[in-house]
């Protein structure tokens, strides 16, 4: 009786101490940041979804905004926390923007093309209007910013 009642209790500790709270549900971005090929420009690399480096001789074609405060991390994650996963997964494209996404526990790698492809971690992800024209007004606002 004693052992079932040990067992019962201990169970019930497990079950309290594994479930998770609200804060640890939804891991809130802190900071991003982007690097991308300029979208008028033709280039012969894809970033593709691995680390990259970009050469000094470079710059011309590649781009790097890090974010790390403002109206833009809400927005972003608002809307990056709604990608969902296709049934079917097929990325091999070509990759042009490469986001990184630190949360307060993980960091996340993004791939994507211009308007047809999200990869996540290795997980294809569902194309989405939203997330596409909020990358797309960034970039637009950081090449007019340089200028």
């Amino acid at each position: 009786m004693k052992i079932k009642l040990a067992v019962i209790i201990g169970f019930t500790f497990l079950i309290i101490g594994c479930k998770k709270t609200d804060n640890e549900e939804h891991d809130s971005v802190k900071s991003i940041e982007l690097l991308y090929i300029s979208p008028y420009h033709l280039y012969p690399y894809r970033i593709g979804c691995m680390k990259t480096f970009v050469r000094d001789d470079d710059e011309s074609m590649f781009f790097y905004k890090n974010i790390t405060s403002g109206n833009f991390i809400e927005q972003f994650d608002a809307v990056y926390s709604q990608l969902e996963a296709p049934e079917n997964t097929n990325y091999d494209f070509d990759a042009r923007i490469q986001i990184l996404v630190h949360k307060q526990h993980t960091t996340d790698t993004v791939c994507m093309s211009r308007n047809t492809h999200i990869v996540i971690n290795g997980v294809q992800r569902k194309n989405n209007p939203d997330f596409f024209k909020l990358i797309d007004t960034l970039i637009a606002q950081d090449l007019k910013d340089r200028e």
